[in-house]
């Protein structure tokens, strides 16, 4: 009970009201912190190698600098470390590596490292060679050194690879074949700085692993070996920033004349993942793989050599064995204004026939305005597809993801193509779900995504991904608490065999900078007049040319991804007049050619072949599209 001069009411502190603090929650911080101390700090990811365990161990999040002097066996021990952790762990891994060309022949090391064999055919089989070449196409991704070079297209490329991969670790080998972008008003120390901020930070952001191998200045030799001086962390060539922003910097060394190879490490940044030190490991010369040479027979000091074992490829899914993703339980709505949940079935709601009266007399409306009409009469019972909640429907609520999203593809915004939408759907091999909406005159499909904490940003990859095969979907598809309405389909479609979505946007992708306004201020809607279709693809092309008009909509995302957002509608226009002739193509090149982000490529070839293979034999949309386009754009 509140006492009357309220001292037991909760107070509010003026001073705090209004302010916008860039701070981290406090409370998020007590949490995070409480939880450490109940669990214990991180050990940090073992690597299979005592020794090395011992002394260090990396962790997701983190930068890692490799150095050393030449061929002495760094980016030898990076190739080992990045299968162990894909061994262990099942980590993929995205790789920049111009030090080890060709591909084919650093390809061919790992595979040694995964057979524990010479990649010799005396020794090793065809079939190990192939077997193993196949898993390590879907876990390790060699970046193209042709179209590579700067750090914004390498971290561009890792992060669609993070993205559609899952990939865990990134390899930068070395740093002196990224191309360098310095400024002239600054100086490679304070250069280097800012680069190595950058990965520090893109680690920290994705949750990955960086590997970065740094080459060190020309070391003198010692007089009494004649072998180079080991170098340390502060003779990595550029700067000393090298060692001050990494996590860990680890310097390689071969030993001269032997089979044993230095791992010192310089610098660990927090003592849970270990110390500073050194340990020797063993090469094996047959697989590439290492070992701890410090392990003993018993009584006696001859190390024991382990027997290198072939790893054994786990058998994945792929899609052999179906997983029912429809097969769960959701939460069940009386009507739309019901907030409180009961639980039912996914896969019995949306097969069932027990809402085939009801949906019926909906699709029976005359107009659109009475078919409206009819569905909030009918009063159908709905389930969320996203989300599960604990006493109501509401984001605060939520108990849990379901790991679904539900896209919803409406008449009002897909007019064009919505013919094509069951062919299209159909063909990608995300889509669990597809059937008709409540009204019959839409469609939607359920897809299974990876993170069910991130609808949102999930669902900014689909609607991306939508837009390249010229389909928008709705953005109320993003909320959990979005209610999906009973329906009735005879013809609903299920794959039993859905993939994953594994893709994520932060955030919703850039829209189109708008071009200046057009001195021009004399263009009117045009009005087409034809006697065929042909001549009115003939007129728009013209006037498109005249007036300078780009109808193709297209823009660049902020991860430089070009989405071709009316290009597949203009695709299909062409296909609809010209068939499959290249008629078709070569009007196509021309509209393409009036946008700025034109590439032959990607326009001409990848794009219209796409639409070509998907519509060609079930294509309704007319030359009625091209006439909207370039009244939408001419205007603007």
């Amino acid at each position: 009970m509140l006492e009357k001069d309220g001292t037991n009411v909760p107070k509010i502190n003026l001073n705090e009201l209004g302010l916008d603090i860039n701070i981290i929650n406090p409370n998020l911080l007590i949490d995070k912190t409480l939880e450490l101390y109940q669990n214990g700090l991180p050990r940090g990811l073992d690597l299979g190698v005592k020794c090395l365990d011992e002394l260090f161990r990396f962790e997701l999040g983190r930068l890692a600098t490799i150095t050393g002097i030449p061929n002495r066996g760094k980016s030898e021990i990076v190739d080992f470390v990045l299968c162990q952790f894909n061994k262990l762990y099942g980590y993929k891994t995205a790789i920049f590596s111009p030090e080890n060309q060709p591909v084919a022949l650093h390809y061919s090391k790992l595979v040694s490292k995964y057979v524990g064999k010479t990649f010799d055919k005396a020794v090793m089989s065809e079939s190990e060679v192939k077997n193993t070449l196949n898993y390590l196409s879907n876990n390790f991704f060699i970046m193209d050194y042709q179209k590579n070079y700067s750090l914004d297209e390498i971290l561009g490329t890792a992060k669609q690879l993070i993205d559609s991969k899952d990939t865990k670790i990134l390899v930068l080998d070395s740093y002196n074949k990224i191309e360098c972008q310095k400024p002239d008003n600054i100086t490679e120390t304070d250069y280097i700085s800012k680069v190595l901020d950058r990965l520090e930070r893109f680690s920290k952001d994705n949750n990955i692993l960086i590997l970065l191998v740094a080459h060190t200045t020309k070391m003198p030799k010692e007089s009494e070996t004649g072998d180079y001086v080991i170098p340390t962390a502060y003779n990595i060539n550029g700067s000393a920033n090298f060692f001050n922003k990494s996590d860990f910097v680890i310097v390689v060394h071969r030993i001269k004349n032997t089979f044993e190879t230095m791992i010192k490490v310089d610098k660990v940044k927090f003592k849970n993942l270990g110390s500073t030190g050194e340990v020797r490991l063993q090469y094996d010369i047959h697989s590439g793989n290492y070992y701890d040479n410090n392990v003993y027979e018993f009584g006696t000091n001859k190390p024991i050599i382990p027997k290198i074992e072939p790893f054994v490829i786990p058998s994945e899914n792929h899609n052999n064995e179906p997983i029912d993703y429809l097969n769960i339980q959701v939460d069940y709505f009386d009507n739309k204004a019901d907030i409180v949940p009961k639980p039912k079935n996914l896969k019995e709601f949306i097969t069932s026939t027990e809402y085939k009266t009801k949906v019926e007399y909906i699709r029976a409306g005359s107009s659109e305005k009475e078919t409206k009409e009819r569905k909030n009469k009918a009063n159908l019972p709905c389930v969320c597809m996203s989300g599960r909640f604990n006493t109501h429907r509401s984001t605060s609520d939520l108990k849990e993801p379901t790991g679904l999203i539900c896209v919803d593809i409406d008449l009002q915004d897909n007019r064009d193509i919505m013919s094509s939408v069951p062919t299209i759907l159909k063909s990608i091999s995300n889509v669990a779900f597809l059937a008709k909406s409540v009204r019959g005159i839409g469609y939607y499909a359920i897809i299974p995504i990876k993170h069910g904490d991130k609808l949102i940003n999930h669902f900014w990859a689909l609607e991306r991904d939508f837009k390249s095969l010229g389909i928008t979907i709705d953005r109320a598809c993003k909320d959990y608490t979005r209610l999906r309405l009973a329906s009735y389909d005879t013809e609903y479609y299920i794959n039993s065999h859905a993939e994953v979505y594994n893709k994520v946007l932060d955030s919703e992708h850039t829209e189109a900078k708008k071009e200046p306004k057009r001195e021009n201020k004399e263009q009117t809607q045009k009005t087409y007049t034809h006697v065929n279709d042909f001549e009115t693809v003939d007129k728009i092309l013209n006037d498109c040319k005249t007036n300078n008009v780009d109808i193709t909509g297209s823009y660049i995302e902020e991860d430089k991804t070009v989405v071709y957002e009316n290009w597949n509608k203009i695709a299909l226009t062409l296909i609809s007049v010209y068939k499959d002739t290249e008629k078709g193509r070569e009007y196509f090149r021309e509209f393409s050619k009036l946008s700025n982000k034109y590439n032959e490529s990607d326009c001409c070839n990848t794009e219209y072949d796409k639409m070509l293979l998907y519509y060609k034999d079930n294509n309704r949309i007319t030359v009625a599209s091209l006439v909207y386009l370039f009244d939408k754009y001419s205007k603007e």
